[in-house]
């Protein structure tokens, strides 16, 4: 599963955190969990699994069925053409 952690957390020996986590991260966590559950239950089948990660040119969330052996993508949304149309409507407007 490709989920990459939205911070990381340096433990300092002196005390616990101050502040708790953030909601963002809460919710990072949850979807961590929900992806891996998926994953292991086999849903998907045994040869696909379930992958997020964010477009370097929009910024945009893309969710991806992955075989796992050939590592194709089976099916993502949204499709790659819709990440391409996105991207030249944000560099046209700036």
């Amino acid at each position: 599963m490709d989920v990459t952690p939205l911070y990381s957390v340096n433990k300092v020996a002196s005390g616990p955190l101050t502040s708790p986590p953030s909601d963002d991260v809460l919710e990072h966590r949850r979807l961590v969990r929900a992806v891996h559950s998926l994953n292991q239950s086999g849903v998907l089948g045994e040869t696909n699994q379930l992958v997020f990660h964010r477009d370097t040119q929009t910024h945009r969330m893309v969710i991806q069925i992955v075989n796992r052996q050939t590592k194709d993508v089976v099916q993502q949304l949204p499709p790659e053409y819709v990440l391409r149309l996105a991207e030249d409507a944000y560099r046209g407007s700036e």
